[in-house]
């Protein structure tokens, strides 16, 4: 005689995918998640606030960041100018816990600003390259 025997079945525990919040925990090293990057301070040179990052600009075709979105001026949030800035003029300082920029306020005067062109174009990049002079850029380390 044959006996049969059925299998036990094991439970079936689904595969744990991270969350948003576990993509976002504090980084180490030279990598962060775009969404850490806004809403972090920009200063000048002097240590004075300017603004803060709102979100940066990715070049889809070639994989990397170009701008930082830089939000600056108004009065409780109205009013407030968006700036792109390229992602080569920011600098982290760990002791600010934010960028440093070779710009002050002032040099934001006159600068193209996101809300000329609701559409972002190669247009408007182009006069974003041509407005800031490439002193302005850090060296790359």
């Amino acid at each position: 005689m044959i006996h049969m025997t059925t299998p036990v079945q094991q439970p079936i525990h689904p595969v744990e995918q991270p969350t948003s919040k576990d993509l976002t925990q504090p980084t180490h090293g030279s990598i962060i998640s775009a969404s850490r990057v806004a809403g972090t301070a920009v200063y000048d040179l002097s240590e004075q606030r300017i603004g803060t990052i709102e979100d940066v600009m990715i070049d889809k075709l070639q994989g990397r960041v170009d701008y930082a979105v830089l939000g600056f001026g108004g009065f409780l949030g109205m009013d407030k100018k968006h700036y792109p800035l390229r992602w080569s003029m920011l600098r982290y300082n760990s002791a600010l816990e934010g960028y440093q920029v070779k710009l002050d306020k002032t040099a934001l005067d006159n600068a193209p600003t996101v809300e000329e062109d609701r559409e972002w174009s190669d247009d408007h990049a182009t006069r974003v390259r041509a407005h800031y002079d490439r002193s302005l850029d850090w060296p790359l380390t």
